[in-house]
């Protein structure tokens, strides 16, 4: 499921075609920047699944294009679709003392240096282009949502760190 219509119907096209279990939805969610037609405002919009259809759910390169009401409203999503015991891998640019000092220092690859409820963005003009989540709302909202966090987190370069497991920071969600 991805709110940019061209890449849906590219994977339709290029993966279903050939492996008839996956499947590609578009969810004609607003986003100033890839969706500005979308009818669906993103903190109202609810996944199109029933309640615990997932055990593994993949959220990868969405919260960092979340502004914090919506990463709720996506947290809750996400906790109604999972089964118990289930599991989420997701991704986003978490702040917290160690990525706010690389980013001061001019080390990160992505300048979140604009505040904007809650989080901070790279344009506030297009504030979804690329979104950092302080840590601790981000945990605070888990907890808020019913979702633990399964540690550690493994935190990404994006922000300039020397050892990193992956560009984006990981956390596993249960």
């Amino acid at each position: 499921m991805d709110i940019v219509k061209v890449g849906v119907e590219w994977a339709q096209r290029n993966i279903a075609s050939r492996f008839p279990n996956f499947s590609f939805m578009h969810a004609d969610v607003y986003n100033k920047h890839p969706n500005p037609k979308g009818k669906v405002l993103p903190e109202q919009f609810s996944f199109p699944f029933p309640d615990r259809e997932f055990d593994f759910v993949i959220v990868k390169s969405v919260f960092t294009h979340l502004l914090s009401e919506t990463v709720r409203q996506y947290l809750r999503e996400i906790r109604r679709v999972m089964r118990p015991g289930a599991r989420c891998l997701a991704t986003a640019f978490l702040l917290n003392q160690e990525s706010l000092q690389l980013i001061s220092s001019g080390r990160s690859s992505i300048d979140l240096s604009h505040n904007m409820g809650g989080c901070r963005v790279v344009d506030p003009e297009f504030p979804e282009t690329a979104v950092g989540i302080p840590e601790d709302g981000f945990l605070q909202l888990c907890r808020q949502t019913g979702i633990s966090i399964r540690p550690p987190i493994h935190y990404g370069e994006w922000c300039g760190r020397e050892q990193f497991l992956s560009y984006q920071d990981i956390v596993v969600l249960g």
